[in-house]
């Protein structure tokens, strides 16, 4: 627990009621309507949503404290809290995000865990899962739940971690520039990962330069004595270990590291890991060889605990796969294949990959949708994923190739396919998720037994798609 006296110093607020010191606090809240008494509410303010509008609420509930920025209606609330003989503390500060942070860095110095801070363009939550895998039940440990990894959710995180916690485990989010400087700024991480740099949220970032900047801005936030670990399967990022005097490369192929017999199949991907003169054999209950990323970082983290690669080989096997993260679900006749959770070029590219090295001549249908925040290459992002869908397919002539473009905003992948001298007659459109539905449905009952992949955006909402299918 937190006292008054030492939130109202870390925030440098103003305090508008003339409580007794030494107010213990149960823990902080960003959610009236989880606040339970003894809570701190922090009410924060966005582009959509404004705390202050429930903060009566919170007060109502026995929230212990109140933080905001609203100075008329905080004085109010004040106001009420005096004459009411209420214990609620009210305190004002300029900007309650600001206050947020400084409140889950005070937090985070009293730990005695270890800050693992991960972040990079694609395979951030399934790394994360990877390496908690490996370290429990070894160890105890805190990690971001769901996808919580941005300027909200990663304090959060932090606020939310034991006292008792051997690590903290934080995934790093960004869509804008300055996101991962601060977040790593609050974290102060003992170790850094950086997984990959791929065109992702261009709005933000204008091109793959920007994003390198935003990813790389964690080191200039990292503590003197932090380790990095960077994956040397990235040429952006293997070319910079000089860069950190504690930076280790992790990878299927540099010094230190080698995978061999790398084999992809419907119940999941193998491997063999060479690493300090042993061969350690690995199955992921995956389909894919993306997810050989994120069991070598979980090795190299696991490795720094005094874990072996044999014991986190021997986790993985039970590995779950995360919801529409190549995630499979076989219904009657039907296998569909959920990798709709977000898309950029890169993630798009690599879920096709595992689809195609996986092909057994079952019948498919490769469902792709639009892939959002690419800025002003958006057209041609789209195209060059056509040209890999049309190599892939006419590698694979063996299969019976479906695809099905949902939204006006894919089109463009099938103008890169014809590019490639794919055949149209593989292609059809639906222009809304329910059309989508429905070719699906009817294409399940036209055929003995069929595959369905899905890809896009969050955003498209072409994850639904799983559901209309096996309904």
């Amino acid at each position: 627990m937190m006292k008054f006296t030492n939130i109202a110093s870390i925030i440098g607020g103003v305090v508008l009621t003339s409580q007794k010191e030494g107010l213990d606090l149960r823990r902080i809240n960003t959610d009236s309507r989880s606040i339970q008494a003894g809570d701190i509410f922090l009410a924060l303010v966005g582009e959509r949503f404004d705390g202050h509008a429930f903060c009566e609420e919170a007060f109502k509930k026995g929230a212990a404290m109140i933080i905001g920025s609203n100075k008329g209606l905080l004085q109010k609330l004040a106001e009420k809290a005096q004459t009411s003989g209420s214990d609620c503390s009210v305190i004002q500060v300029a900007n309650t995000l600001n206050a947020f942070h400084k409140l889950a860095q005070s937090y985070r110095k009293s730990l005695k865990a270890k800050v693992i801070f991960l972040t990079g363009s694609n395979g951030k939550t399934s790394t994360k899962e990877a390496i908690k895998q490996a370290l429990l039940p070894s160890l105890k440990l805190s990690a971001t739940e769901k996808n919580y990894n941005n300027l909200i959710g990663l304090p959060q995180t932090i606020l939310s971690a034991l006292p008792s916690d051997d690590v903290l485990l934080l995934e790093a989010g960004t869509s804008e520039k300055g996101e991962i400087a601060q977040l790593c700024k609050v974290a102060q991480p003992d170790i850094g990962i950086l997984l990959n740099i791929a065109p992702a949220h261009l709005e933000g970032f204008k091109d793959i330069d920007g994003v390198l900047k935003e990813k790389w801005s964690m080191v200039s936030e990292l503590p003197s004595g932090a380790e990095l670990l960077l994956n040397a399967d990235d040429p952006l990022l293997a070319s910079r270990r000089s860069v950190w005097k504690k930076c280790e490369l992790f990878g299927s192929s540099c010094k230190g590291w080698s995978v061999s017999d790398c084999h992809v199949t419907t119940e999941g991907t193998s491997f063999t890991l060479h690493r300090k003169g042993k061969d350690v054999s690995f199955h992921l209950p995956l389909i894919g060889e993306q997810f050989i990323t994120s069991a070598l970082a979980a090795v190299a983290v696991a490795e720094r605990f005094g874990i072996t690669a044999e014991h986190v080989a021997d986790r993985l096997k039970t590995w779950s796969s995360l919801l529409q993260r190549m995630s499979v679900r076989r219904w009657k006749n039907c296998e569909v294949i959920n990798d709709a959770y977000n898309a950029n070029p890169a993630s798009m590219q690599k879920g096709l990959e595992s689809l195609f090295r996986i092909a057994n001549g079952t019948p498919t249908y490769i469902v792709l949708g639009e892939m959002k925040e690419l800025g002003e290459k958006e057209l041609e992002y789209h195209k060059e994923v056509g040209r890999s869908l049309a190599k892939g397919v006419q590698a694979h002539s063996a299969s019976v190739w479906k695809i099905l473009l949902v939204g006006e905003g894919a089109k463009a992948i099938q103008q890169g396919a014809l590019e490639e001298h794919l055949s149209e007659e593989h292609f059809s459109y639906a222009g809304s998720l329910n059309s989508a539905g429905e070719i699906l449905k009817t294409a399940c009952k036209e055929n003995e037994k069929l595959r369905i992949y899905l890809k896009a955006s969050n955003s498209t909402e072409l994850y639904t798609l799983e559901e209309e299918v096996c309904a």
